[in-house]
């Protein structure tokens, strides 16, 4: 082999071996899998579980919200740990979470939950509308939880049925075991509902 055709690979062989290595690609967002309606449930639990939707605000537009999270909302049907029933018209507040276990400092997305089970109730139903007397380890972590009737414009809808339109809110904790809760009045009545416990364990 000519000397300068040798030169030129070993040269070559040379940077290839101090090239970066290319980076790891993010581990994915994991999405729940699919839960088939149990056909026992009320019809707008079913359209919950099957096609219900999710929004989010980017900037002054309203957009759909990522697929993980909307898997996550149609979870919701089947969902064995959902916030007490409260008054005459059955309401309650539910949050739900991707899952329980987190690294530190990774963000936790919390979904939101108005249902009323029996006639009787005004379900607001337009939004994201901003998500008040939200709670981590039992300290307010957003906004106090007075309803300002006045500020909503849009659709009501009469109970029975569920609003899923509410922002969805973010937490990045130090490692522990942290506790999530949503404690509220609705736009449908003064009452305060208070949503169930969801504890997450941070490592």
């Amino acid at each position: 082999m000519p000397r300068t055709l040798l030169h030129a690979l070993l040269a070559c062989a040379a940077a290839c071996s101090r090239a970066p290595s290319a980076s790891p690609a993010p581990a994915p967002v994991p999405v729940p899998a699919p839960v088939s309606p149990d056909a026992s449930l009320p019809d707008y639990l079913i359209r919950l579980a099957e096609r219900g939707s999710l929004y989010v605000r980017k900037g002054s537009d309203i957009v759909d919200a990522p697929a993980a999270d909307i898997a996550v909302l149609r979870t919701y049907p089947s969902l064995p740990d959902k916030g007490p029933l409260t008054g005459a018209a059955g309401e309650r507040l539910t949050i739900l979470t991707a899952k329980t276990a987190y690294a530190a400092g990774e963000e936790i997305r919390v979904l939101h939950v108005h249902e009323a089970t029996l006639p009787g109730a005004s379900l607001y139903v337009m939004g994201p509308k901003e998500v008040a007397g939200e709670y981590v380890d039992g300290k307010l972590a957003s906004r106090a939880a007075k309803v300002q009737p006045g500020a909503y414009d849009g659709a009501v809808i009469p109970s029975p049925g569920v609003d899923t339109n509410y922002d969805i809110t973010s937490h990045r904790l130090a490692a522990g075991r942290h506790a999530l809760q949503w404690r509220s009045d609705t736009l449908s009545g003064p009452a305060v509902l208070e949503s169930n416990v969801v504890t997450v364990d941070v490592r």
